[in-house]
């Protein structure tokens, strides 16, 4: 519902926008004092849901992958100019549970890519069309790069033994690499 105090009175032009509908409008009302003026709209979703989970697919049993960068991209012919076309470039960080969800315009036949830390997976292979209710993706598993970290600790030359040496696997410390 919406509501707009205050109008003066006279013929009236009004108009609805919403980044996930099309808009409506301008429309003419006439403002009578002391009067309201209704008009109700009925607009049409532009826009559906993706969504999805990421695993770690190194694992025996894959867990959520949080973190991860979600890149959906599509090329999309534009309402306005139908002979042209813009590339549909979306991201989104996916949650502790390793979900994700992104709004992407309906009929978009969108790929996918998921990158973390270096491991870069597509989901499905081929483009995926998205249907007005929106699309729900079978997990995605990510190999995620892993390494060692190995060294020696010394004083004055000689190795001390028993030191204790801390790698820090907090995943908000560690450094984020991007194969392009």
């Amino acid at each position: 519902s919406f509501r707009s105090d205050s109008v003066l009175v006279g013929i009236k032009n009004v108009s609805v926008e919403h980044p996930k509908y099309d808009n409506q409008g301008p429309v003419r009302v006439t403002v009578e004092t002391d009067e309201t003026a209704s008009k109700d709209f009925t607009l049409d979703r532009t826009t559906a849901t993706v969504s999805g989970t990421v695993l770690d697919g190194v694992r025996v049993r894959p867990q959520p992958l949080p973190e991860a960068k979600i890149k959906i991209s599509a090329p999309q012919k534009t309402r306005k100019l139908i002979n042209q076309s813009e590339n549909i470039q979306k991201t989104t960080i996916t949650d502790e549970q390793g979900e994700f969800e992104i709004d992407v315009p309906i009929h978009a036949n969108i790929t996918i890519e998921v990158v973390r830390n270096g491991a870069k997976n597509a989901g499905p292979e081929d483009p995926v069309n998205v249907s007005e209710g929106g699309l729900t993706l079978d997990p995605i598993s990510v190999d995620v790069k892993k390494g060692y970290v190995e060294g020696t600790v010394t004083s004055a030359g000689e190795e001390i033994i028993g030191a204790k040496v801390s790698v820090d696997i907090n995943p908000e410390n560690w450094p984020t690499i991007e194969a392009e």
